[in-house]
């Protein structure tokens, strides 16, 4: 059966967006993953999960879905690895819709499960996926990693997308590396990604009278220029972030508000681990208007450096760690190039109130907090503050700030 070729209606395309699902097959055992004991076994966990996925595509009624990485997560076996994807898959698939995915730092982590080549297959398998292995016309292995191609976007009306036709837009999409699994390790570009990017852009703008096509793109782990979008302070403060990786882990970190195109919120460190060298292809290549990616769970911010908006996509994860389960909705504008982001959509928007296994007395009682605590002391302070005036008014869960500022932060 021949692809979907994606077009532009009405001068819009529209985009939806999910990163970090972690989904666990729902068939993982308390005695494999410690960590995600209290809820690999919920009963109603893929229920939840595909309701939330197809109740947001019903609100959108996108163009295109995008899966930005961690997707599967927890998951040993290769047959349930496989299994977990296409139910992961599965809401998106009934509604016929195009998806693309790329891989995150977990996504085929388990040395005991499928190799990150055959992961990658799972997602490319389905009929609406556009997902590729491997770019076009090379061969496997030739570019690094399992999820590095790009997906054109053709001019509204196009009935047919013949060879040669020049696309209006590009969409780009590369493989982030698991942790160590990979040469590079996790979050870099290695140099055959990125020769094969500036390469492909530039025939694409020689083939555009000498015009770069603008461009997207999606991968799993921020970039280094990410803290671009930040300043330094002295001590803690409200919205404020540890730095990591190359950056200090001692230095504290805010939004830098004195750029405008700062937007969103910062409620965790900016663990880039990499991705170095491709942001710089980027700007050298002169197509790229938007760079997606997760990781963070919590930072759904985004702002312009170098002429380029970084984008944070947001945490639509069922799993119990305290934060707002989100997704965000892009339209791209066919006269103009702009891309922008739509809004975000959260769990109770389209799939009604949270269940009670994400509910913040689940999350005290269970291994969520604890886990939380060992990993950002600070951040499970904010947590705790929530589940307080969560429990105390019966509100649903929902982050402190977006509960206490509605008008400003929440919906």
């Amino acid at each position: 059966m021949p692809k979907p070729i994606l077009r532009f209606r009405d001068g819009k395309f529209k985009i939806l967006c999910f990163s970090d699902t972690h989904y666990n097959g729902n068939g993982a055992s308390a005695e494999t993953n410690p960590k995600d004991k209290d809820w690999a076994r919920r009963p109603h966990y893929l229920p939840d999960l595909q309701g939330w996925i197809g109740g947001a595509a019903d609100a959108v009624q996108p163009d295109l879905v995008v899966f930005c990485g961690d997707n599967v997560h927890y998951v040993s076996d290769p047959e349930a690895q496989a299994k977990a994807i296409r139910e992961l898959l599965q809401p998106i698939a009934d509604r016929g819709l195009p998806f693309a995915a790329v891989t995150g730092n977990h996504d085929a982590q388990q040395r005991e499960g499928l190799s990150r080549e055959a992961f990658m297959k799972v997602f490319a398998e389905a009929d609406t996926s556009l997902t590729l292995t491997h770019p076009e016309g090379t061969e496997i292995g030739e570019i690094a990693g399992h999820s590095t191609y790009t997906v054109p976007i053709y001019a509204s009306g196009t009935e047919e997308a013949a060879e040669g036709t020049v696309p209006a837009f590009n969409l780009w999409f590369f493989d982030n590396n698991n942790y160590g699994g990979e040469p590079d390790g996790s979050g870099t570009a290695s140099d055959t990604r990125i020769l094969w990017y500036k390469s492909l852009a530039a025939d694409y703008a020689e083939k555009n009278g000498g015009k770069p096509i603008p461009a997207a793109s999606f991968f799993h782990c921020p970039p280094d220029e990410t803290y671009q979008l930040m300043r330094k302070i002295k001590g803690f403060r409200s919205f404020s972030a540890l730095g990591h990786g190359d950056f200090d882990r001692k230095q504290w970190w805010t939004l830098d508000k004195s750029n405008p195109t700062v937007e969103g919120l910062l409620m965790e460190p900016v663990c880039c681990d990499g991705m170095k060298g491709l942001f710089r292809a980027f700007v050298e290549a002169g197509d790229m208007k938007l760079a997606m990616f997760g990781h963070d769970h919590g930072n759904t911010f985004s702002g312009v450096t170098e002429r380029i908006r970084l984008m944070y996509c947001g945490d639509a994860s069922m799993r119990l760690d305290g934060q707002r389960k989100q997704a965000s909705v892009l339209t791209i504008d066919e006269n103009t190039a702009d891309i922008t982001r739509e809004r975000i959509y959260y769990f109770n928007d389209v799939a009604g109130a949270l269940p009670e296994c994400l509910s913040w007395t689940a999350y005290i009682s269970n291994e969520g907090l604890q886990y939380t605590l060992r990993g950002n002391p600070l951040l499970t302070l904010r947590e705790l503050t929530t589940a307080t005036l969560s429990l105390l008014w019966k509100k649903a869960p929902r982050s402190v700030w977006g509960w206490m500022f509605p008008a400003k932060f929440g919906q």
